[in-house]
C-alpha cells in the first residue's frame, strides 16, 4: 500500500545553544529548523559545509513584543527563513553570502562596518623588498548589495575593537617587519596594546572611534626567499574584527565586523628581454670613417621593476677589423613605458654618472659596459630601457668583413640598492641567441670599404703624450702623416704640408723640420722639403713619386720644434695637402670628430694643439660655518682658482658631487659673489651632482682675476645625519683654453673644505601641578620643556597621558585655557608674543580610555632654541 503525509520537524530554539551561538566549526551538523527566541549568532558556515536551516522569529503578532538581532557570521545559508517586515527584527549578515536571506528579508539587513584592507600600487610583491597592506577602519559595508556604502568611516561609534591578523593562513612565507596605527584625521598616534604571537597579530585597548572618523594601520611585511614563494603564486591577507556599537539604542558587544580581505597579490619579479639593433646587414653597410647607430633595447616582462640593471656590449675585434680603436659615444639613454617612445613620468633622459655609470675596456675585451644606478633608471614592469650609441670601424678592418657584437644583460635587483634583502638575478651572455626573446642578442654589420684616408697626427715628444692636445712653449712635435687606400690605387701622389700656413704668426723654430729617418719609402722623392721655407719660414714637407696599390698604406713622420715665448690658449694648426698635378684632398685628424667619412667633402679636421704652460692653481671650498643641524640650510664658499692665473680660463664649471660627502647634502641655491664679466651662475646638474655654470655666456675669469661664487645646501633629514658626524666636501672644477671651444676644456685640481659637525636638539621636560586637587575643582598644570642641545628644536610634539583610574581621574572632559610661551633660558624673560592656539600649536584631546593630551608647534615661532 503507498501512502503520503505532512508532518511538521521539531524546531530548536537558539536560547539552547552554549551562549546562544551556533558554531559550525563545533557542531557542524546544524538542526534543521531553529527558532528565534533571543538575541542568536550562527557562525563559521562556510561554502564547504553551507547551512541548510530553516529559521523562524518566537514573535508572530498575537506572542510578544520582544525584538531579536541575529548575527550571521561567515556563513553561506541555504535555507529560508520567515521574514517580515513589521516585525522590527534586525539581521548583522557578515563575511558570508545567503541569497534568500538577502532577497527575502533586505528590510532587516543592517550596515555594518567593515575593514578597507588595500595592497601597495600594483598588486605585486617581490621576495626581499618590503611592501605595506594599509587598513582603514572602519567603512560602511551594506550586505544586501555586497558594496562599500561610505569610504569616509561610520555613522556610529564603535568601542572596544579587537583588530586580528594571522599571517601564517596566507599561504606565503613572509616576516613581520613592525607597524604604524594613527587617526587618519590628524595623523596623530592612536592609543592602543599590540601583541604578535608567533605572526598572529592582535590590535586592542582602542579607544572610542566616533562616528565618521577612522583608524590607518599599516602592516610592514616583506616576502621570505624560501622555495614556497615562487613567483606567480597568488595570495591574500584577511583582518578580523569585532566591536560594539549601538543598533536602535541597544548596545551590542561583541559585534563581528566585515573581515579585510585583501585583493589578490602576485609575487612577481623582473624578467629582461634584450634586442640589438644597428646598421642592417643587407641593404646597408658600414665603410671606414662612417658613425654607426646601434641600439640596446632592454624590455621588463616581470611584474616588478628591474633595479641597477647591469649591461655588457662585446663590440667585434678580429684579424678581419672590428670597433674596437674608439670608445663608443652614448647619445642618449631613457627608460619608455612598453611602445618604446612614450616617457615614464619620473624617469627621464639619464645622464652618465648620476643615472648610469660607464665604461669601455679595449683591445683585447673591446667591451662597452653600463650599469643603472638611479630610480630613474630603474625598469618597472612593461617598460623599455633604450639606449643608442655609435661608433666607427677600426682601420684594419677589411672590405666584406661581417662583424657581430653581442650584448646581454647580466645581472639586474628586484629592489633598490639601499634594500641589503633585495634578491640578485645573473645571467652569461653567450652567443646572443638571435631569435630568442631572453637576456641577450647580437648583431651583424657589413664592412664596404671604398675612397682613401688621408690622416695626420700629432705627438709630444716632450711631454710623451700620444695623440698630443697640449703642448708648451719650446717642446718637440712629431706629426705623422697617413695616407691609406681602399678599393682603388693611388699613383704618383705628393704629401704637402706648409707648416705656418695656418697660424696667423711664427709657431715653429725655423729650420726645426726634420723627417724620422725610415719613415719615407724608397723612391720617394722628398727634394721640396725645406726646414726655412713656407709661411713665417716654419717650414715646408714635401714627399712625392709616391704610389700604392689598393688596400695600401704609407706613413710619413718629421719632428719640429715650438717656438719660445707662446702664451697659453694659443692654438697651433696644421692640415696637409694630398696632391696628384691639382689637391685631392685636406688631411684629417681622426682624433678631432673621428675618422672623415671618404664620401663626404669638406669633414676633414685640422690637427692642432693648444699652448698651456703652467695650469692653474687648484680650486679653494672653504665652509662658512663649523655646524649644521638637521635641515638647515648653509653655504659654501668656492674660489676659482684659488691664486690667480698667468692666463685667462674660460667657460668655467664648477663640478661639485654632494652624495661624495660623509653627510647627506642637497643643493639649494646658487650665487655670484665676485668676479669680472656679465655672468650668472647656475646649478645645470642633479641635487646632489652639482654642475655650476653659466650655459648662456659662460664663466670667464680674466687673466690675474679670480671668481667667487656661493653654494648653499641643505642638511637632509635622513638617518645617515647623526648628532656627532663630521662632514667635508670637495669641489672640482673645469675650464677651456680658449673661448667657447669644449675641444680645449681641461680639468683643474680639486679643493676640499674645512670639516663640518652635525649638531641637534636635545629636550628635556619638567612637570607641575597642584599636589592635592578636590573633585570639581580644576587645577593648572604646566610643561617645562629645556633645549640643551646644540639646535633649535622645530615642529615639537608633546603627549600627556593624563589618570584613568578606578578611583579617579581627569578624562571626563578635555583641559581648558591652553597657554603657551616661548621663553629664555632663566624661565622668566619671553622671548616674542605668547602663542596662538590653533595658529602657532594645537592641542587635541583623546577621551576615554586613552585620556590623553596631543600638543603640535607648528609656526617658527614655537620653536625653542638652544637654553
Amino acid at each position: 500500500m503507498l501512502a503520503s503525509f505532512n508532518a511538521q520537524a521539531q524546531a530548536v530554539d537558539c536560547s539552547s545553544f552554549p551562549n546562544a551561538t551556533l558554531d559550525g566549526f563545533v557542531s557542524p551538523n546544524p538542526p534543521s529548523n531553529i527558532n528565534i527566541d533571543t538575541n542568536c549568532t550562527v557562525r563559521n558556515f562556510p561554502a564547504s559545509n553551507p547551512l541548510d536551516t530553516n529559521f523562524a522569529f518566537f514573535t508572530q503578532p498575537g506572542q510578544n513584543d520582544e525584538r531579536w538581532l541575529i548575527i550571521f557570521d561567515n556563513v553561506v545559508h541555504t535555507g529560508q527563513m520567515s521574514c517580515n517586515s513589521v516585525l522590527e527584527h534586525k539581521i548583522w549578515f557578515t563575511n558570508g553570502s545567503s541569497t534568500s536571506i538577502q532577497d527575502g528579508c533586505q528590510n532587516l539587513l543592517i550596515p555594518v562596518e567593515k575593514i578597507d584592507k588595500q595592497n601597495p600600487p600594483g598588486d605585486v610583491a617581490t621576495v626581499g623588498v618590503p611592501f605595506t597592506w594599509t587598513l582603514t577602519s572602519p567603512v560602511l559595508f551594506d550586505p544586501v548589495t555586497g558594496a562599500v556604502v561610505n569610504t569616509q568611516g561610520s555613522v556610529n561609534d564603535l568601542h572596544g575593537i579587537t583588530l586580528t591578523d594571522d599571517l601564517n593562513e596566507i599561504g606565503v612565507d613572509l616576516t613581520f617587519l613592525g607597524y604604524s596605527a594613527y587617526w587618519l584625521g590628524s595623523g596623530a598616534p592612536v592609543p592602543h596594546t599590540f601583541s604578535n604571537n608567533n605572526g598572529i597579530l592582535t590590535f586592542d585597548n582602542f579607544p572610542i572611534v566616533p562616528a565618521g572618523e577612522q583608524i590607518i594601520i599599516e602592516l610592514n611585511v616583506v616576502l621570505d626567499d624560501t622555495p614556497g614563494n615562487s613567483v606567480g603564486t597568488q595570495f591574500i591577507n584577511t583582518a578580523r574584527w569585532d566591536f560594539g556599537r549601538l543598533i536602535d539604542g541597544v548596545f551590542y558587544e561583541p559585534l563581528p565586523g566585515e573581515w579585510g580581505i585583501s585583493p589578490p597579490m602576485t609575487i612577481g619579479g623582473p624578467d629582461l628581454v634584450v634586442t640589438k639593433t644597428g646598421p642592417a646587414t643587407l641593404g646597408r653597410t658600414l665603410n671606414l670613417g662612417e658613425w654607426g647607430n646601434y641600439g640596446i633595447d632592454i624590455r621588463n616582462i616581470g611584474l616588478s621593476d628591474a633595479w641597477d640593471v647591469s649591461i655588457v656590449d662585446r663590440l667585434p675585434n678580429g684579424p678581419t677589423g672590428g670597433m674596437c680603436d674608439i670608445a663608443p659615444e652614448i647619445i642618449d639613454a631613457q627608460v619608455f613605458a612598453a611602445d618604446g617612445q612614450t616617457p615614464v613620468p619620473g624617469k627621464g633622459p639619464l645622464v652618465a654618472g648620476v643615472d648610469y655609470a660607464l665604461s669601455f675596456d679595449d683591445a683585447p675585451q673591446c667591451e662597452l659596459s653600463l650599469t643603472m644606478l638611479s630610480p630613474a633608471a630603474a625598469i618597472g614592469s612593461g617598460e623599455r630601457l633604450i639606449i643608442n650609441y655609435r661608433t666607427r670601424l677600426d682601420a684594419d678592418s677589411q672590405d666584406g668583413a661581417t662583424l657581430t657584437n653581442i650584448v646581454g644583460a647580466t645581472q639586474w635587483y628586484n629592489g633598490a640598492a639601499g634594500n641589503p634583502d633585495r634578491q640578485v638575478v645573473n645571467r652569461n651572455v653567450t652567443t646572443g641567441t638571435v631569435g630568442t626573446a631572453d637576456h641577450q642578442d647580437a648583431h651583424t654589420t657589413t664592412v664596404a670599404l671604398f675612397g682613401y684616408f688621408f690622416e695626420k697626427t700629432v705627438e709630444n715628444r716632450t711631454s710623451g703624450d700620444n695623440p698630443a692636445t697640449t703642448a708648451g712653449p719650446g717642446d718637440v712635435l712629431r706629426y705623422t702623416l697617413r695616407l691609406q687606400t681602399t678599393d682603388g690605387p693611388l699613383n704618383d701622389v705628393t704629401l704637402y704640408d706648409d707648416m705656418g700656413a695656418m697660424n696667423p704668426g711664427a709657431v715653429f723654430v725655423p729650420g726645426s723640420l726634420s723627417l724620422v729617418p725610415g719613415s719615407v719609402p724608397p723612391g720617394a722623392d722628398t727634394s721640396g722639403t725645406d726646414p726655412n721655407g713656407g709661411t713665417n719660414n716654419a717650414g715646408i714637407l714635401s714627399v712625392g713619386n709616391l704610389d700604392l696599390a689598393a688596400f695600401d698604406e704609407v706613413s710619413i713622420q718629421f719632428d719640429i720644434t715650438l717656438a719660445g715665448g707662446l702664451i697659453d690658449g694659443t692654438i697651433v694648426s696644421n692640415q696637409a695637402d694630398l696632391l696628384a698635378g691639382a689637391k685631392l684632398a685636406d688631411s684629417d685628424d681622426p682624433y678631432v670628430n673621428g675618422q672623415a667619412d671618404p664620401s663626404v667633402a669638406g669633414d676633414e679636421d685640422p690637427t692642432r694643439v693648444i699652448i698651456e704652460g703652467e695650469p692653474p692653481m687648484a680650486l679653494a671650498k672653504a665652509a662658512n660655518q663649523a655646524e649644521a643641524t638637521i635641515g638647515e640650510i648653509f653655504s659654501y664658499t668656492v674660489t676659482v682658482p684659488s691664486a690667480p692665473h698667468l692666463s685667462p680660463l674660460y667657460d668655467v664649471r664648477i663640478l661639485d658631487d654632494l652624495s661624495l660627502s660623509a653627510a647627506d647634502l642637497e643643493f639649494v641655491s646658487v650665487q655670484k659673489i665676485a668676479g669680472s664679466g656679465a655672468w650668472t651662475p647656475v646649478n645645470t646638474g642633479t641635487l646632489t651632482s652639482l654642475v655650476i655654470e653659466d650655459p648662456v655666456n659662460g664663466i670667464d675669469i680674466p687673466a690675474g682675476e679670480q671668481a667667487v661664487i656661493g653654494i648653499s645646501v641643505r642638511l637632509s633629514d635622513t638617518s645617515t645625519n647623526v648628532a656627532g658626524l663630521t662632514f667635508t666636501n670637495t669641489a672640482a672644477y673645469s675650464y677651456n683654453l680658449t673661448n667657447n671651444d669644449p675641444a680645449t676644456e681641461r680639468l683643474g685640481l680639486p679643493g676640499v673644505s674645512g670639516p663640518m659637525t652635525v649638531i641637534e636638539p636635545d629636550l628635556t621636560l619638567e612637570k607641575g601641578g597642584p599636589v592635592n586637587l578636590r573633585a570639581g575643582v580644576s587645577g593648572t598644570f604646566t610643561l617645562n620643556i629645556h633645549n640643551v642641545g646644540d639646535s633649535p628644536a622645530h615642529n615639537l610634539t608633546v603627549t600627556d597621558v593624563l589618570p584613568n583610574q578606578v578611583d579617579g581621574g581627569m578624562c571626563d572632559a578635555a583641559p581648558v585655557n591652553l597657554t603657551a610661551q616661548i621663553y629664555a633660558a632663566d624661565g622668566v624673560t619671553p622671548i616674542g608674543a605668547p602663542l596662538v592656539e590653533g595658529a602657532d600649536f594645537s592641542a587635541n584631546f583623546s577621551g576615554d580610555p586613552a585620556c590623553t593630551v596631543y600638543f603640535t608647534m607648528l609656526t617658527p615661532a614655537a620653536s625653542i632654541g638652544v637654553d
